[in-house]
């Protein structure tokens, strides 16, 4: 009416989170409590990263994994960070600009395990991705993510300034490794030495490295192994696809480099001027398929090949493929 007065009342809520009821929308939803709800994914900003680049935030990011399977970088945060473990059933992202930053002569992330374990217990289900990792320097043994007898998991839409190595692989099996990429592919002060590495003195199964677009000071791709023609240092099952890799033009190396691999495929790649071999397969190689590639200039030093291959002496396996 008019001339009336209408008094409002505000009601403030207290409580703990773990009092109080969530209930998503939709049929069949099941109510949980807020505190439940929130800590599906954490950030590691509530764990105390500081994300300047220069706070050392490894204990944050140790125990924001501790306390959820899925944890969070945030925009804008750039986190110094040396050793951090991901294990099993484990997510790390970032959300926009958030990223890594590794010291000279560190490792940032160690996704599985340091332990030598039977690979029944490898850890499982690791996913690292859509974060930036910069680097110090190219000084040796500085890395970004470092896998290790893990199974099962994505590495994937990292971009990357300087490292020695982006990723360092060593045994694991079913792992994605996808768009890898320099954080400015014009700044040449942004390679790295090696996108991926790999040495193994074991046996690595059914790895997938695709799509990405990178450039760097060594080979693109390495993976290696510690003895040519072994007969336990192999890679079996590799797919290499859907790159596109510009080595650095002022080094002698290759764009891909393998050693003792068996069934494999590297299709649907762009090489661009390598100074030496866009693909060198060397040791033991057995049912290798390579086709449907794009060499641009390849051998720009004294040799080189679209293609080269070197089998080992005395190789227990034959060498054939196509």
């Amino acid at each position: 009416a008019t001339g009336s007065t209408i008094w409002t009342r505000k009601t403030d809520v207290h409580g703990n989170a773990s009092d109080l009821i969530y209930t998503p929308a939709g049929t069949g939803a099941v109510a949980t409590t807020v505190q439940a709800k929130l800590r599906e994914s954490v950030s590691v900003k509530d764990f105390g990263a500081v994300g300047n680049s220069s706070t050392d935030d490894s204990t944050a990011f140790t125990n924001a994994l501790a306390a959820s399977n899925t944890v969070v970088i945030p925009s804008g945060m750039t986190c110094k960070i040396a050793n951090v473990f991901v294990g099993a059933n484990k997510e790390l992202f970032a959300l926009g600009s958030g990223g890594i930053y590794v010291a000279a002569g560190t490792t940032g992330l160690v996704v599985g395990t340091d332990a030598v374990v039977a690979s029944t217990d490898w850890p499982e289900n690791i996913r690292v991705h859509s974060l930036s990792i910069t680097g110090e320097d190219v000084s040796a043994n500085t890395i970004g993510i470092r896998v290790n007898q893990a199974i099962s998991g994505y590495i994937g839409d990292i971009s990357f300034y300087k490292c020695d190595q982006v990723i360092q692989e060593q045994q694991c099996a079913g792992f994605t490794f996808n768009n890898i990429h320099n954080n400015d592919l014009s700044d040449a002060a942004s390679d790295c030495n090696y996108v991926v590495y790999s040495n193994v003195s074991l046996r690595t199964y059914d790895n997938r490295y695709t799509n990405c677009t990178a450039r760097a000071k060594k080979e693109c791709l390495y993976l290696g192994a510690t003895s040519s023609g072994s007969a336990t240092a192999i890679h079996d099952g590799v797919t290499i696809t859907g790159n596109r890799f510009f080595p650095n033009s002022t080094n002698n190396h290759d764009t891909v480099f393998l050693r003792n691999v068996f069934w494999g495929t590297i299709t649907d790649n762009e090489f661009f001027e390598p100074q030496r071999h866009c693909v060198d397969v060397d040791g033991t190689f057995a049912g290798l398929i390579i086709s449907n590639n794009v060499m641009v200039y390849p051998g720009q030093s004294e040799y080189g090949y679209g293609i080269y291959v070197l089998t080992a002496s005395g190789s227990a396996a034959g060498a054939f493929g196509s």
